[in-house]
């Protein structure tokens, strides 16, 4: 059951995950949703375009718990600090 539930958890991180671990599969259901919603709504299928637009957000919510959510950078978060030197000034 081991081998199994490995070969699971790296198949959906291939799918989901893009190549420098951004949340690809998030995008394309997004993507997806809104433009099959779009269409149904400018049909006049407002029912439809909600019901779209739920099944969109669940697949996005499961993608986040299947992958542990967002990865943070390697180098971490970009930031400022008080030292930074002034645009224009050479060191």
């Amino acid at each position: 059951m081991g081998r199994f539930r490995d070969s699971a958890d790296r198949l959906i991180g291939a799918v989901l995950v893009g190549g420098q671990g951004e949340p690809a599969g998030a995008r394309r259901v997004t993507q997806v949703a809104s433009v099959a919603a779009r269409a149904a709504a400018d049909g006049g299928h407002t029912a439809l375009a909600v019901t779209v637009a739920v099944i969109g957000s669940a697949v996005v919510a499961t993608e986040a718990v299947l992958t542990g959510g967002a990865v943070p950078p390697e180098g971490g978060y970009a930031g400022f600090t008080a030292e930074a030197p002034k645009r224009g000034s050479r060191r």
